[in-house]
């Protein structure tokens, strides 16, 4: 679906309406410029969002959207947000941070 209004007079019983944190990249003044992706987590935002190189930088706000699991639109500005699997970045994250480790701080990690 690409638009919220087509979703009008549909049923909507599979819907529900969820609050979501939202990672957007930022421009040199720190205003939202393009929003990244969003996330259940506001922690996995947050470290998302620290690991991002877009931009000027990144920033995470808080989101209300209607969903079914697929289709995701945040109801402030009919617009379509792209849901990230929390524990998918946050293991991509993970494994990135692990890599960055000496072969002597992963033995005393016990990595």
């Amino acid at each position: 679906m690409a638009k919220l209004s087509e979703l009008i007079g549909k049923d909507l019983s599979s819907y529900k309406i969820e609050k979501l944190h939202e990672v957007w990249s930022t421009d040199e003044e720190g205003l939202r410029s393009r929003a990244i992706g969003a996330f259940k987590s506001k922690t996995v935002a947050k470290a998302f969002a620290g690991n991002s190189k877009e931009g000027w930088g990144t920033s995470v706000y808080p989101v209300t959207v209607l969903t079914d699991g697929v289709n995701t639109f945040a109801i402030e500005n009919e617009r379509v947000v792209n849901v990230f699997n929390d524990e998918e970045k946050a293991n991509e994250m993970r494994q990135k941070a692990i890599a960055k480790l000496s072969p002597a701080d992963r033995a005393i990690l016990g990595l």
